[in-house]
């Protein structure tokens, strides 16, 4: 809770100044999802700060296992209520990430940067993040590639219409 709060607080500090960055996202384990007195705490100090829910993005780490699916999914659709981005991190990597898409509703999904490192040169690699991304644009989702270091990377992604990257490069 008190990095949710840094964080808001550092993003309401930056609007006030007149520095308005696009989005601010802020990790939640699956753990702290399915706890439903810290997710009433989440959803009250969001609303306490002046600046739009919209502009907060939410990552759940695929990989973590979810207790409970059930409790989440109402979690983060409430959330979405509010505005907020639900991101799913790690795409790919977790037992269940299809199940996740279904039942979830995120917003964005992050193709895991074990997929994208080389993926210009790796057909496996290069035929899985094409195949997640068409999934995800025809589910009316955006694309975030991680761990993006190379222009041939970059190159690759802007070709399969990945919508955004993170990394080093």
């Amino acid at each position: 809770m008190w990095v949710l709060s840094a964080a808001l607080s550092q993003m309401q500090s930056w609007c006030d100044s007149g520095l308005h960055l696009p989005k601010l996202s802020i990790n939640i384990s699956a753990k702290q999802l399915t706890n439903l007195e810290f997710m009433d705490r989440v959803f009250e100090k969001i609303q306490s700060f002046s600046f739009p829910p919209s502009r907060i993005q939410i990552e759940v780490t695929e990989t973590a296992r979810m207790a409970d699916v059930e409790v989440a999914a109402p979690q983060l659709k409430r959330l979405q209520q509010l505005g907020v981005h639900i991101a799913l991190d790690d795409f790919g990597t977790g037992q269940a990430s299809l199940t996740y898409l279904q039942r979830l509703h995120p917003d964005i999904i992050k193709i895991d940067r074990s997929f994208v490192g080389g993926v210009h040169k790796n057909h496996a690699n290069a035929t899985m993040v094409g195949a997640m991304t068409v999934m995800a644009h025809c589910l009316g989702l955006k694309v975030v590639a991680e761990g993006v270091e190379t222009e041939e990377e970059l190159e690759f992604l802007r070709d399969t219409n990945c919508d955004e990257i993170q990394g080093y490069l």
